[in-house]
C-alpha cells in the first residue's frame, strides 16, 4: 500500500496528504533541482554554442563585457553567482541528509 492511500484510509484530507506525506518526500529532489539550476548559470561553454544567435544569454554577455573591458557590473553578476552557489550547496550539506544520497555507502557497512 502506498503512503498518501494510507494517510487517505486513515482519514487525512487532500492538502495535509500533499503537505505531510507528498510534499516531504518530494522536497530534496525539487531543493536539488534548484540548486542545480542555479550553478548551470555559469556555465558559459554550454551556453554559447547551445544558444541562438539572436538569444544572448547572461554567461555569454559577461563573457563579451569582459572583452570589451573591465565592468563592474560583471564581477557584482559573478560575485552574485557564487554566492548563491556557495549558499545553496550549503544549505544541502547542512540540512540535507548526505549518508542517504543515491550511491553512498552506509557507514554500517
Amino acid at each position: 500500500m502506498s503512503r498518501p492511500k494510507a494517510a487517505e484510509t486513515l482519514g487525512a484530507s487532500r492538502r495535509q496528504i500533499f503537505t505531510t506525506v507528498i510534499l516531504p518526500l518530494i522536497w530534496p529532489y525539487v531543493f536539488s533541482g534548484l540548486v542545480f539550476v542555479v550553478d548551470s548559470m555559469n556555465e558559459f561553454v554550454i551556453s554559447f554554442f547551445l544558444g541562438q544567435f539572436k538569444t544572448v544569454t547572461l554567461p555569454v554577455k559577461i563573457v563579451t563585457q569582459l572583452r570589451s573591458g573591465y565592468s563592474p557590473v560583471v564581477a557584482s553578476a559573478a560575485m552574485f553567482f557564487l554566492m548563491m552557489s556557495v549558499v545553496s550547496f550549503a544549505l544541502v550539506a547542512r540540512f540535507g541528509d548526505l549518508p542517504k544520497l543515491p550511491g553512498a555507502r552506509s557507514l554500517k557497512e
